[in-house]
């Protein structure tokens, strides 16, 4: 059982181990950066960490730049998928590996500032909270119609998912060791990392930053990805729109027997009535389409299958700390 009373570790102990968590998909130009940028940064901090990067099946140099990382420096590990799996695998391969006090995940773009860590470690140690998050502030590299998308997108997991992040919320999040056993009991295939930081209920403290544009290569996330993402982030984590289904599926058929008793009352209004059956009939074709993804989705889950499959691996678990 975890019990937020009996902490697994003495929050004020002087030197704490931290695991860097780095999923990456062709950042080839960015390891080397993002690696001198952190061990800058926590070069004089009181942390003990590592670095473990989780290579997402990338097509580019990127498992050579880790590789070589690790010939020098035995505070950096890696796992190598043997395809893409996804950010969302790239991030469980991580929080699997994870034994230290602490954890957190970074972008390797360095979107994710590392000079926001020290003051993401101090919070959590001297505030007694267990999750310390990064907040974006401004997006001025995004057009006008992706900016609207996305608030969208925030308001409605709001209403419908009670997500409290605010607007700008990342996935760089400092977690202590309550957070990362809480997320690492979460089984299953159709993950959302954010709905599991709901779901383990621990209030976040936010700090905002600028945001950053990355440091080399272009972006992995077109306007099909973030929809898919979205999609899945709401299925996954609300039984919403189960409901919802069930509802509407009552409704369309109250008025498609309306609909057709109106026809059999009066044939004047035939053409009028037919076009009402082919929209109903259009937006059921809609809601079965929901349905499928629903079905798709529990027999992904009831098959059991591993969420990725690792290539190679260093020995990242049992990397030294300095």
């Amino acid at each position: 059982m975890l019990d937020a009373g009996k902490p697994f570790f003495e929050r004020r102990t002087l030197m704490q181990s931290l695991t860097i968590i780095v999923p990456c998909l062709n950042e080839e130009g960015c390891i080397v950066p993002f690696y001198e940028e952190v061990t800058k940064t926590l070069a004089q901090k009181d942390v003990a960490y590592r670095m473990l990067f989780v290579d997402d099946g990338s097509q580019d140099g990127t498992l050579r730049e880790i590789k070589r990382l690790c010939g020098h420096d035995n505070r950096v590990g890696y796992v190598s998928f043997s395809r893409n799996f996804g950010k969302e695998a790239a991030m469980k391969a991580g929080l699997e590996r994870v034994d230290t006090d602490l954890a957190v995940f970074m972008d390797a773009d360095l979107q994710h500032p590392p000079r926001l860590l020290p003051r993401m470690l101090e919070v959590l140690h001297e505030e007694n909270v267990h999750l310390v998050g990064a907040q974006r502030k401004g997006r001025n590299d995004q057009s006008k119609s992706r900016q609207r998308l996305s608030n969208l997108y925030t308001r409605l997991s709001r209403r419908l998912l009670h997500d409290l992040d605010p607007a700008g919320a990342t996935d760089y999040r400092v977690m202590d060791r309550l957070v990362i056993q809480a997320l690492q009991r979460c089984p299953e295939a159709d993950r959302y990392t954010k709905g599991l930081w709901m779901y383990a209920g621990f209030p976040t403290k936010w700090i905002p930053y600028e945001n950053i544009e990355r440091k080399a290569g272009t972006t992995k996330w077109n306007l099909s990805h973030l929809f898919g993402y979205a999609l899945s982030a709401h299925l996954s984590t609300t039984a919403f729109w189960s409901c919802a289904l069930t509802g509407c599926g009552l409704l369309f058929t109250l008025l498609t027997v309306a609909a057709i008793l109106w026809l059999v009352l009066d044939f004047s209004k035939t053409a009028l009535v037919l076009v009402v059956l082919c929209v109903l009939a259009d937006l059921q074709y809609a809601l079965m389409a929901l349905m499928a993804i629903l079905l798709c989705k529990t027999n992904m889950e009831v098959k059991h299958r591993p969420l990725y499959v690792v290539q190679e691996a260093s020995s990242a678990k049992n990397a030294a700390f300095k």
